[in-house]
C-alpha cells in the first residue's frame, strides 16, 4: 500500500503516536528509532511505503530514518532541497533512491559534517537544474562520486562544494549546461587537483570566488574553459597561497567581464602570469587584482587588456614585492579611475612605464613604500591629471616615500620621464610642481 505524505515535524509526531497506539505503550522515539519500532509491530509496515512528493526541513531526521531502513518512494519528488541537511550520522546510503524527477537539490547534504564520503554514482539527476550549496560545509567529506550522465540539465552549481575543507576527490562531475560556477570550490582547502574536463563554460555568467581559499592547489590549467559570456571573475583565485602557475589559454578571453576585483588576491606563490589573451574592454573595476602577489616577477599584458572603462584600480599591485619592472603602456585612465595605493609597498619595483592613454592619476599614495623606485615614465602627450592629495606618496611613516627620494634632485636617483615639451608645464602644475627638478625628457 502506497501512502503519499509530506514529511514534516508533525508527520514524525504522527508516526510516533501510531507506533505507541499499535504497541500499547507510552514509549518515546527518536527519528532514528522509528523504523525498527515499526518493524517490531506484528503485521506491521513491511507493506507500507511512503511516497515522498514534497519535503520541508528536517534533514537529519530523514537521514536517521533512512539509516534505520526507512525507504520512501521519491520518484515524484521535484524539490529535494535540504533533504539530508545537517544529518549527523557517519554514513548514508542513498543508492536506492530515485531522484529522476528532482529539479532542485539545493543544500541537499549541507552541513553533513560527519560523513567522509558521498556516493551518488547510481543516482539519476537528469532533471536537476539547481544544485547550489548541495554539499556545502560537509567539512569531513573526502570524496564525492557522481553518475557521469546525471547532471546534464544543471544550470546552477554555485557553492556546490563550498567549505568542503577535507575534500580531495570529485569523480564524474559533468556540467554541460551550467550558467553559474560562483564559489563552486570555495574553501576546498585540501584539493590539490581539479578535473574540469566535464565542466562546459560557454554559457557561464559568473566564476566569482570559484577557487577562493583553495590553499593546497599548486597549478591550474583553465585552457579548456571558454569565458566569452562570463561577467564576474572577482575573487576567482583569492587566497590560493600555494598556487604557482595558472594557464588561461586563448579561450579564456573574459570579453564580457565587468569585474576583476581581487582576482589573484593573496596568491603569494604565483611567480608569473600570461594575461595576453584577456579582453578587458568592459571591465570597470581592477581593484586589488594582484594584491599581495608577493612572488610575482612577471605579468604579460596583451593588446586587449584595456582599462578605458575602469572606475576603480585601487591597490591593484599592492604588496607585489618581487616585481622589479612594470610596463603598463597599454593601460588607459581616461575615465579617471581612483588609483589609491596602486603600487604601494612594491619594495623591489624599480621602474614603471605608463602609455600615452594614461592621462590621469587620481587617488593617493600610488608608490608609497616603493623603496627601489628610480623611474616613472609618462608617455602622455598632455600633462597627466593628478589628485590634489597625497600625490604618489604622503611621506608619512605609514605611507613613506621611496628610499630613492629625499626631496633633493641633485642627489636622488629617482626621476620622472615625460615628453620634453611638457617639462615646464609639469614643473608649474599645481600638483606636479612639488617634483620640480625630477623631470627629465624621455630619450
Amino acid at each position: 500500500m502506497a501512502t503519499k505524505a509530506i514529511i514534516t515535524e508533525q508527520h514524525l509526531t504522527d508516526i510516533a503516536d501510531a507506533i505507541r497506539e499499535k504497541r500499547g505503550t507510552e514509549d518515546t522515539y527518536k527519528p532514528g528509532e522509528m523504523a525498527e519500532a515499526i518493524k517490531g509491530i506484528e503485521g506491521g509496515s513491511s507493506e507500507t511505503t511512503y511516497k515522498l512528493t514534497s519535503y520541508s526541513g528536517y534533514g537529519n531526521a530523514i537521514g536517521q530514518l533512512v539509516n534505520q531502513g526507512f525507504a520512501p518512494d521519491t520518484s515524484e519528488l521535484e524539490d529535494a532541497s535540504d533533504l539530508f541537511s545537517y544529518f549527523t550520522g557517519t554514513s548514508l546510503d542513498v543508492s536506492a533512491f530515485d531522484f529522476s524527477a528532482a529539479t532542485s537539490a539545493e543544500n541537499m547534504f549541507m552541513g553533513c559534517r560527519n560523513l567522509t564520503s558521498i556516493d551518488l554514482s547510481a543516482i539519476d539527476f537528469s532533471s536537476l537544474i539547481k544544485a547550489s550549496g548541495m554539499f556545502s560545509s560537509c567539512s569531513n567529506v573526502e570524496s564525492i562520486k557522481f553518475n557521469p550522465d546525471g547532471l546534464k540539465a544543471c544550470t546552477d552549481a554555485a557553492s556546490m562544494f563550498a567549505s568542503c575543507t577535507a575534500l580531495t576527490s570529485v569523480e564524474g562531475l559533468f556540467l554541460p549546461n551550467v550558467t553559474t560556477l560562483s564559489s563552486i570550490f570555495n574553501k576546498c582547502s585540501s584539493m590539490t587537483d581539479f578535473d574540469l574536463s566535464g565542466i562546459k563554460t560557454s554559457s557561464v555568467e559568473s566564476m566569482a570566488y570559484m577557487f577562493y581559499g583553495c590553499s593546497s592547489v599548486t597549478s591550474l590549467d583553465l585552457s579548456s574553459l571558454s569565458t566569452a559570456k562570463c561577467s564576474y571573475f572577482s575573487y576567482l583565485f583569492y587566497g590560493c597561497t600555494s598556487l604557482k602557475s595558472v594557464t588561461l589559454g586563448n579561450k579564456f578571453t573574459a570579453s564580457s567581464a565587468t569585474s576583476f576585483v581581487s582576482m589573484f588576491y593573496g596568491c603569494t606563490a604565483l611567480e608569473s602570469l600570461d594575461l595576453s589573451e584577456l579582453s578587458t574592454y568592459n571591465c570597470t573595476s581592477f581593484t586589488r587584482m594582484f594584491y599581495n602577489c608577493s612572488s610575482l616577477t612577471d605579468i604579460e599584458f596583451g593588446d586587449n587588456f584595456d582599462t578605458g572603462k575602469a572606475s576603480a584600480m585601487e591597490y591593484m599591485f599592492y604588496g607585489c614585492t618581487s616585481l622589479t619592472d612594470l610596463d603598463l603602456s597599454g593601460f588607459d585612465t581616461s575615465n579617471k579611475p581612483s588609483m589609491t595605493s596602486f603600487c604601494q609597498d612594491c619594495t623591489s619595483l624599480k621602474s614603471v612605464t605608463f602609455g600615452e592613454f594614461v592621462t590621469s592619476l587620481y587617488g593617493g599614495n600610488h608608490f608609497s613604500g616603493c623603496n627601489s623606485l628610480v623611474s616613472i615614465t609618462f608617455e602622455s602627450e598632455t600633462v597627466v591629471e593628478a589628485s590634489s592629495y597625497s600625490l604618489l606618496w604622503a611621506g608619512s611613516s605609514k605611507y613613506p616615500a621611496p628610499a630613492t627620494f629625499t626631496g633633493d634632485p641633485t642627489v636622488d636617483s629617482f626621476r620622472i620621464y615625460v615628453d620634453s615639451n611638457l617639462i615646464d608645464e609639469y614643473e608649474s602644475d599645481n600638483y606636479w610642481k612639488q617634483f620640480a627638478g625630477y623631470f627629465e625628457a624621455i630619450s
